[in-house]
């Protein structure tokens, strides 16, 4: 009997076990990025306290990374001209819709959240309207275009810009180097120093 003993307890652990990490927590939640482009997804609790703990460390450094990048920004001759697209940027936030332990319902929850568009039936008549519409725009609706095009795209530099100073600031990548650190500047770079000192 003593030795069947240990035996139960393991199997009994190893059910209790099992059954915890069938019975884990999954998450469905509402990201959006620093576009702030949102998308639903599910994690586990782990996964969204590691997301928490590198959002509050963004937020810490976010004014600053800002001021950084506004100031690359105006220092460069093309870019100065335009403003810089402040409101391109956004902190990246994270929120709990909904919690379960079913993988199945979690799942379903998060596909009622993405919700596929039907595709509409265009008539025969509808489709020849729209053809002539097309044939019809006028330059300032495709000025607007334009326009928005040009504006995504400053938009996106801001972004790259934003997104290095802020890796920086984090520690995940190096500072970025000088292009005067090293240089003397007393001495002409193209004048040998030993020559500079007889001078």
């Amino acid at each position: 009997m003593k030795k069947i003993l240990p035996i139960f307890l393991i199997m009994g652990t190893l059910s209790s076990y099992t059954y915890a990490e069938s019975k884990q927590q999954l998450l469905v939640v509402k990201s959006s990025d620093i576009a702030k482009a949102q998308k639903y997804s599910i994690i586990s609790p782990a996964e969204l306290k590691t997301l928490l703990k590198e959002i509050k460390a963004e937020t810490k450094v976010h004014n600053k990374a800002l001021m950084l990048a506004v100031k690359e920004w105006g220092e460069n001759e093309d870019l100065a001209k335009r403003p810089f697209p402040r409101s391109a940027l956004a902190i990246r936030k994270v929120v709990v819709t909904a919690k379960y332990t079913d993988k199945e319902k979690a799942q379903k929850k998060l596909d009622s959240y993405i919700k596929k568009p039907k595709a509409k039936k265009t008539s025969k008549k509808h489709g020849r309207r729209n053809k002539t519409k097309t044939k019809k725009k006028s330059k300032s609706e495709l000025t607007k275009k334009a326009r928005a095009v040009e504006k995504e795209h400053l938009a996106e530099q801001a972004r790259e810009i934003y997104k290095r100073k802020q890796a920086v600031l984090l520690g995940i990548q190096p500072e970025e180097a000088d292009p005067n650190e090293g240089i003397d500047q007393g001495v002409d770079p193209g004048v040998d120093p030993g020559v500079a000192k007889q001078h």
